[in-house]
């Protein structure tokens, strides 16, 4: 389950910064607004990832995690609402990327 997380987690963010990645040059024709929801869904993400990693360590050392399964269960419900928000804030920036669009 923890690595079912984590390998979607990891999916979004690729996901994430391939987009970005393809915006390049053309982000000052972004709407602000846009990059910052896109900007704190990241952050989101990468904190998310950070949860579930050092919950996994600890446990790879021994700690007993009292719900450690009702916890991946509120990151996967979480990740969902990520995912969702995420896709379309990408397919507006996409958007962008499309030639002949107006900007």
């Amino acid at each position: 389950m923890e690595s079912d997380i984590l390998r979607r987690l990891d999916r979004m963010i690729t996901r994430h910064e391939l987009v970005l990645a393809k915006l390049g040059a053309r982000r000052g024709a972004v709407p602000t607004n846009l990059l910052a929801e896109v900007d704190r869904l990241e952050k989101a993400l990468y904190a998310l990832c950070e949860g579930v990693r050092g919950f996994l360590r600890a446990k790879e050392c021994g700690f007993a995690l009292d719900r450690f399964d009702t916890y991946l269960q509120s990151i996967e419900g979480v990740a969902i609402e990520i995912e969702k928000s995420m896709s379309s804030h990408m397919a507006a920036l996409e958007a962008f990327l499309k030639p002949g669009q107006p900007r």
